[in-house]
């Protein structure tokens, strides 16, 4: 689930334009892997970033409560929702660019 907002304020600061929503489950494991302390609305250049090093992790329910494929296919589909609504705010269509 993500959300399109600006100034709401949360425990890691303001929530701006375009960023991703996960568990705090989710949000406490990662801040375990070294990479700082994650909330549960983070910014989409960070996550895009994570998602990639995640990848790269063992699955172990220590990092990944819910499973390392389902954090991963859920943080790549908001990332993904959210390249669809920038596109679509700016009115570009793939087939511009074909």
């Amino acid at each position: 689930m993500y959300l399109l907002q600006m100034g709401k304020v949360g425990k890691g600061g303001i929530v701006g334009l375009m960023s991703i929503h996960i568990s705090k489950r989710t949000a406490e494991a990662l801040s375990k892997i070294g990479m700082g302390d994650f909330y549960i609305w983070e910014p989409k250049e960070r996550m895009a970033y994570v998602v990639l090093v995640l990848k790269k992790l063992p699955d172990s329910a220590d990092i990944f409560p819910a499973g390392k494929s389902a954090t991963i296919q859920h943080i790549e589909y908001e990332l993904d929702k959210l390249a669809i609504d920038f596109l679509t705010q700016k009115k570009i269509t793939c087939e511009e660019y074909l």
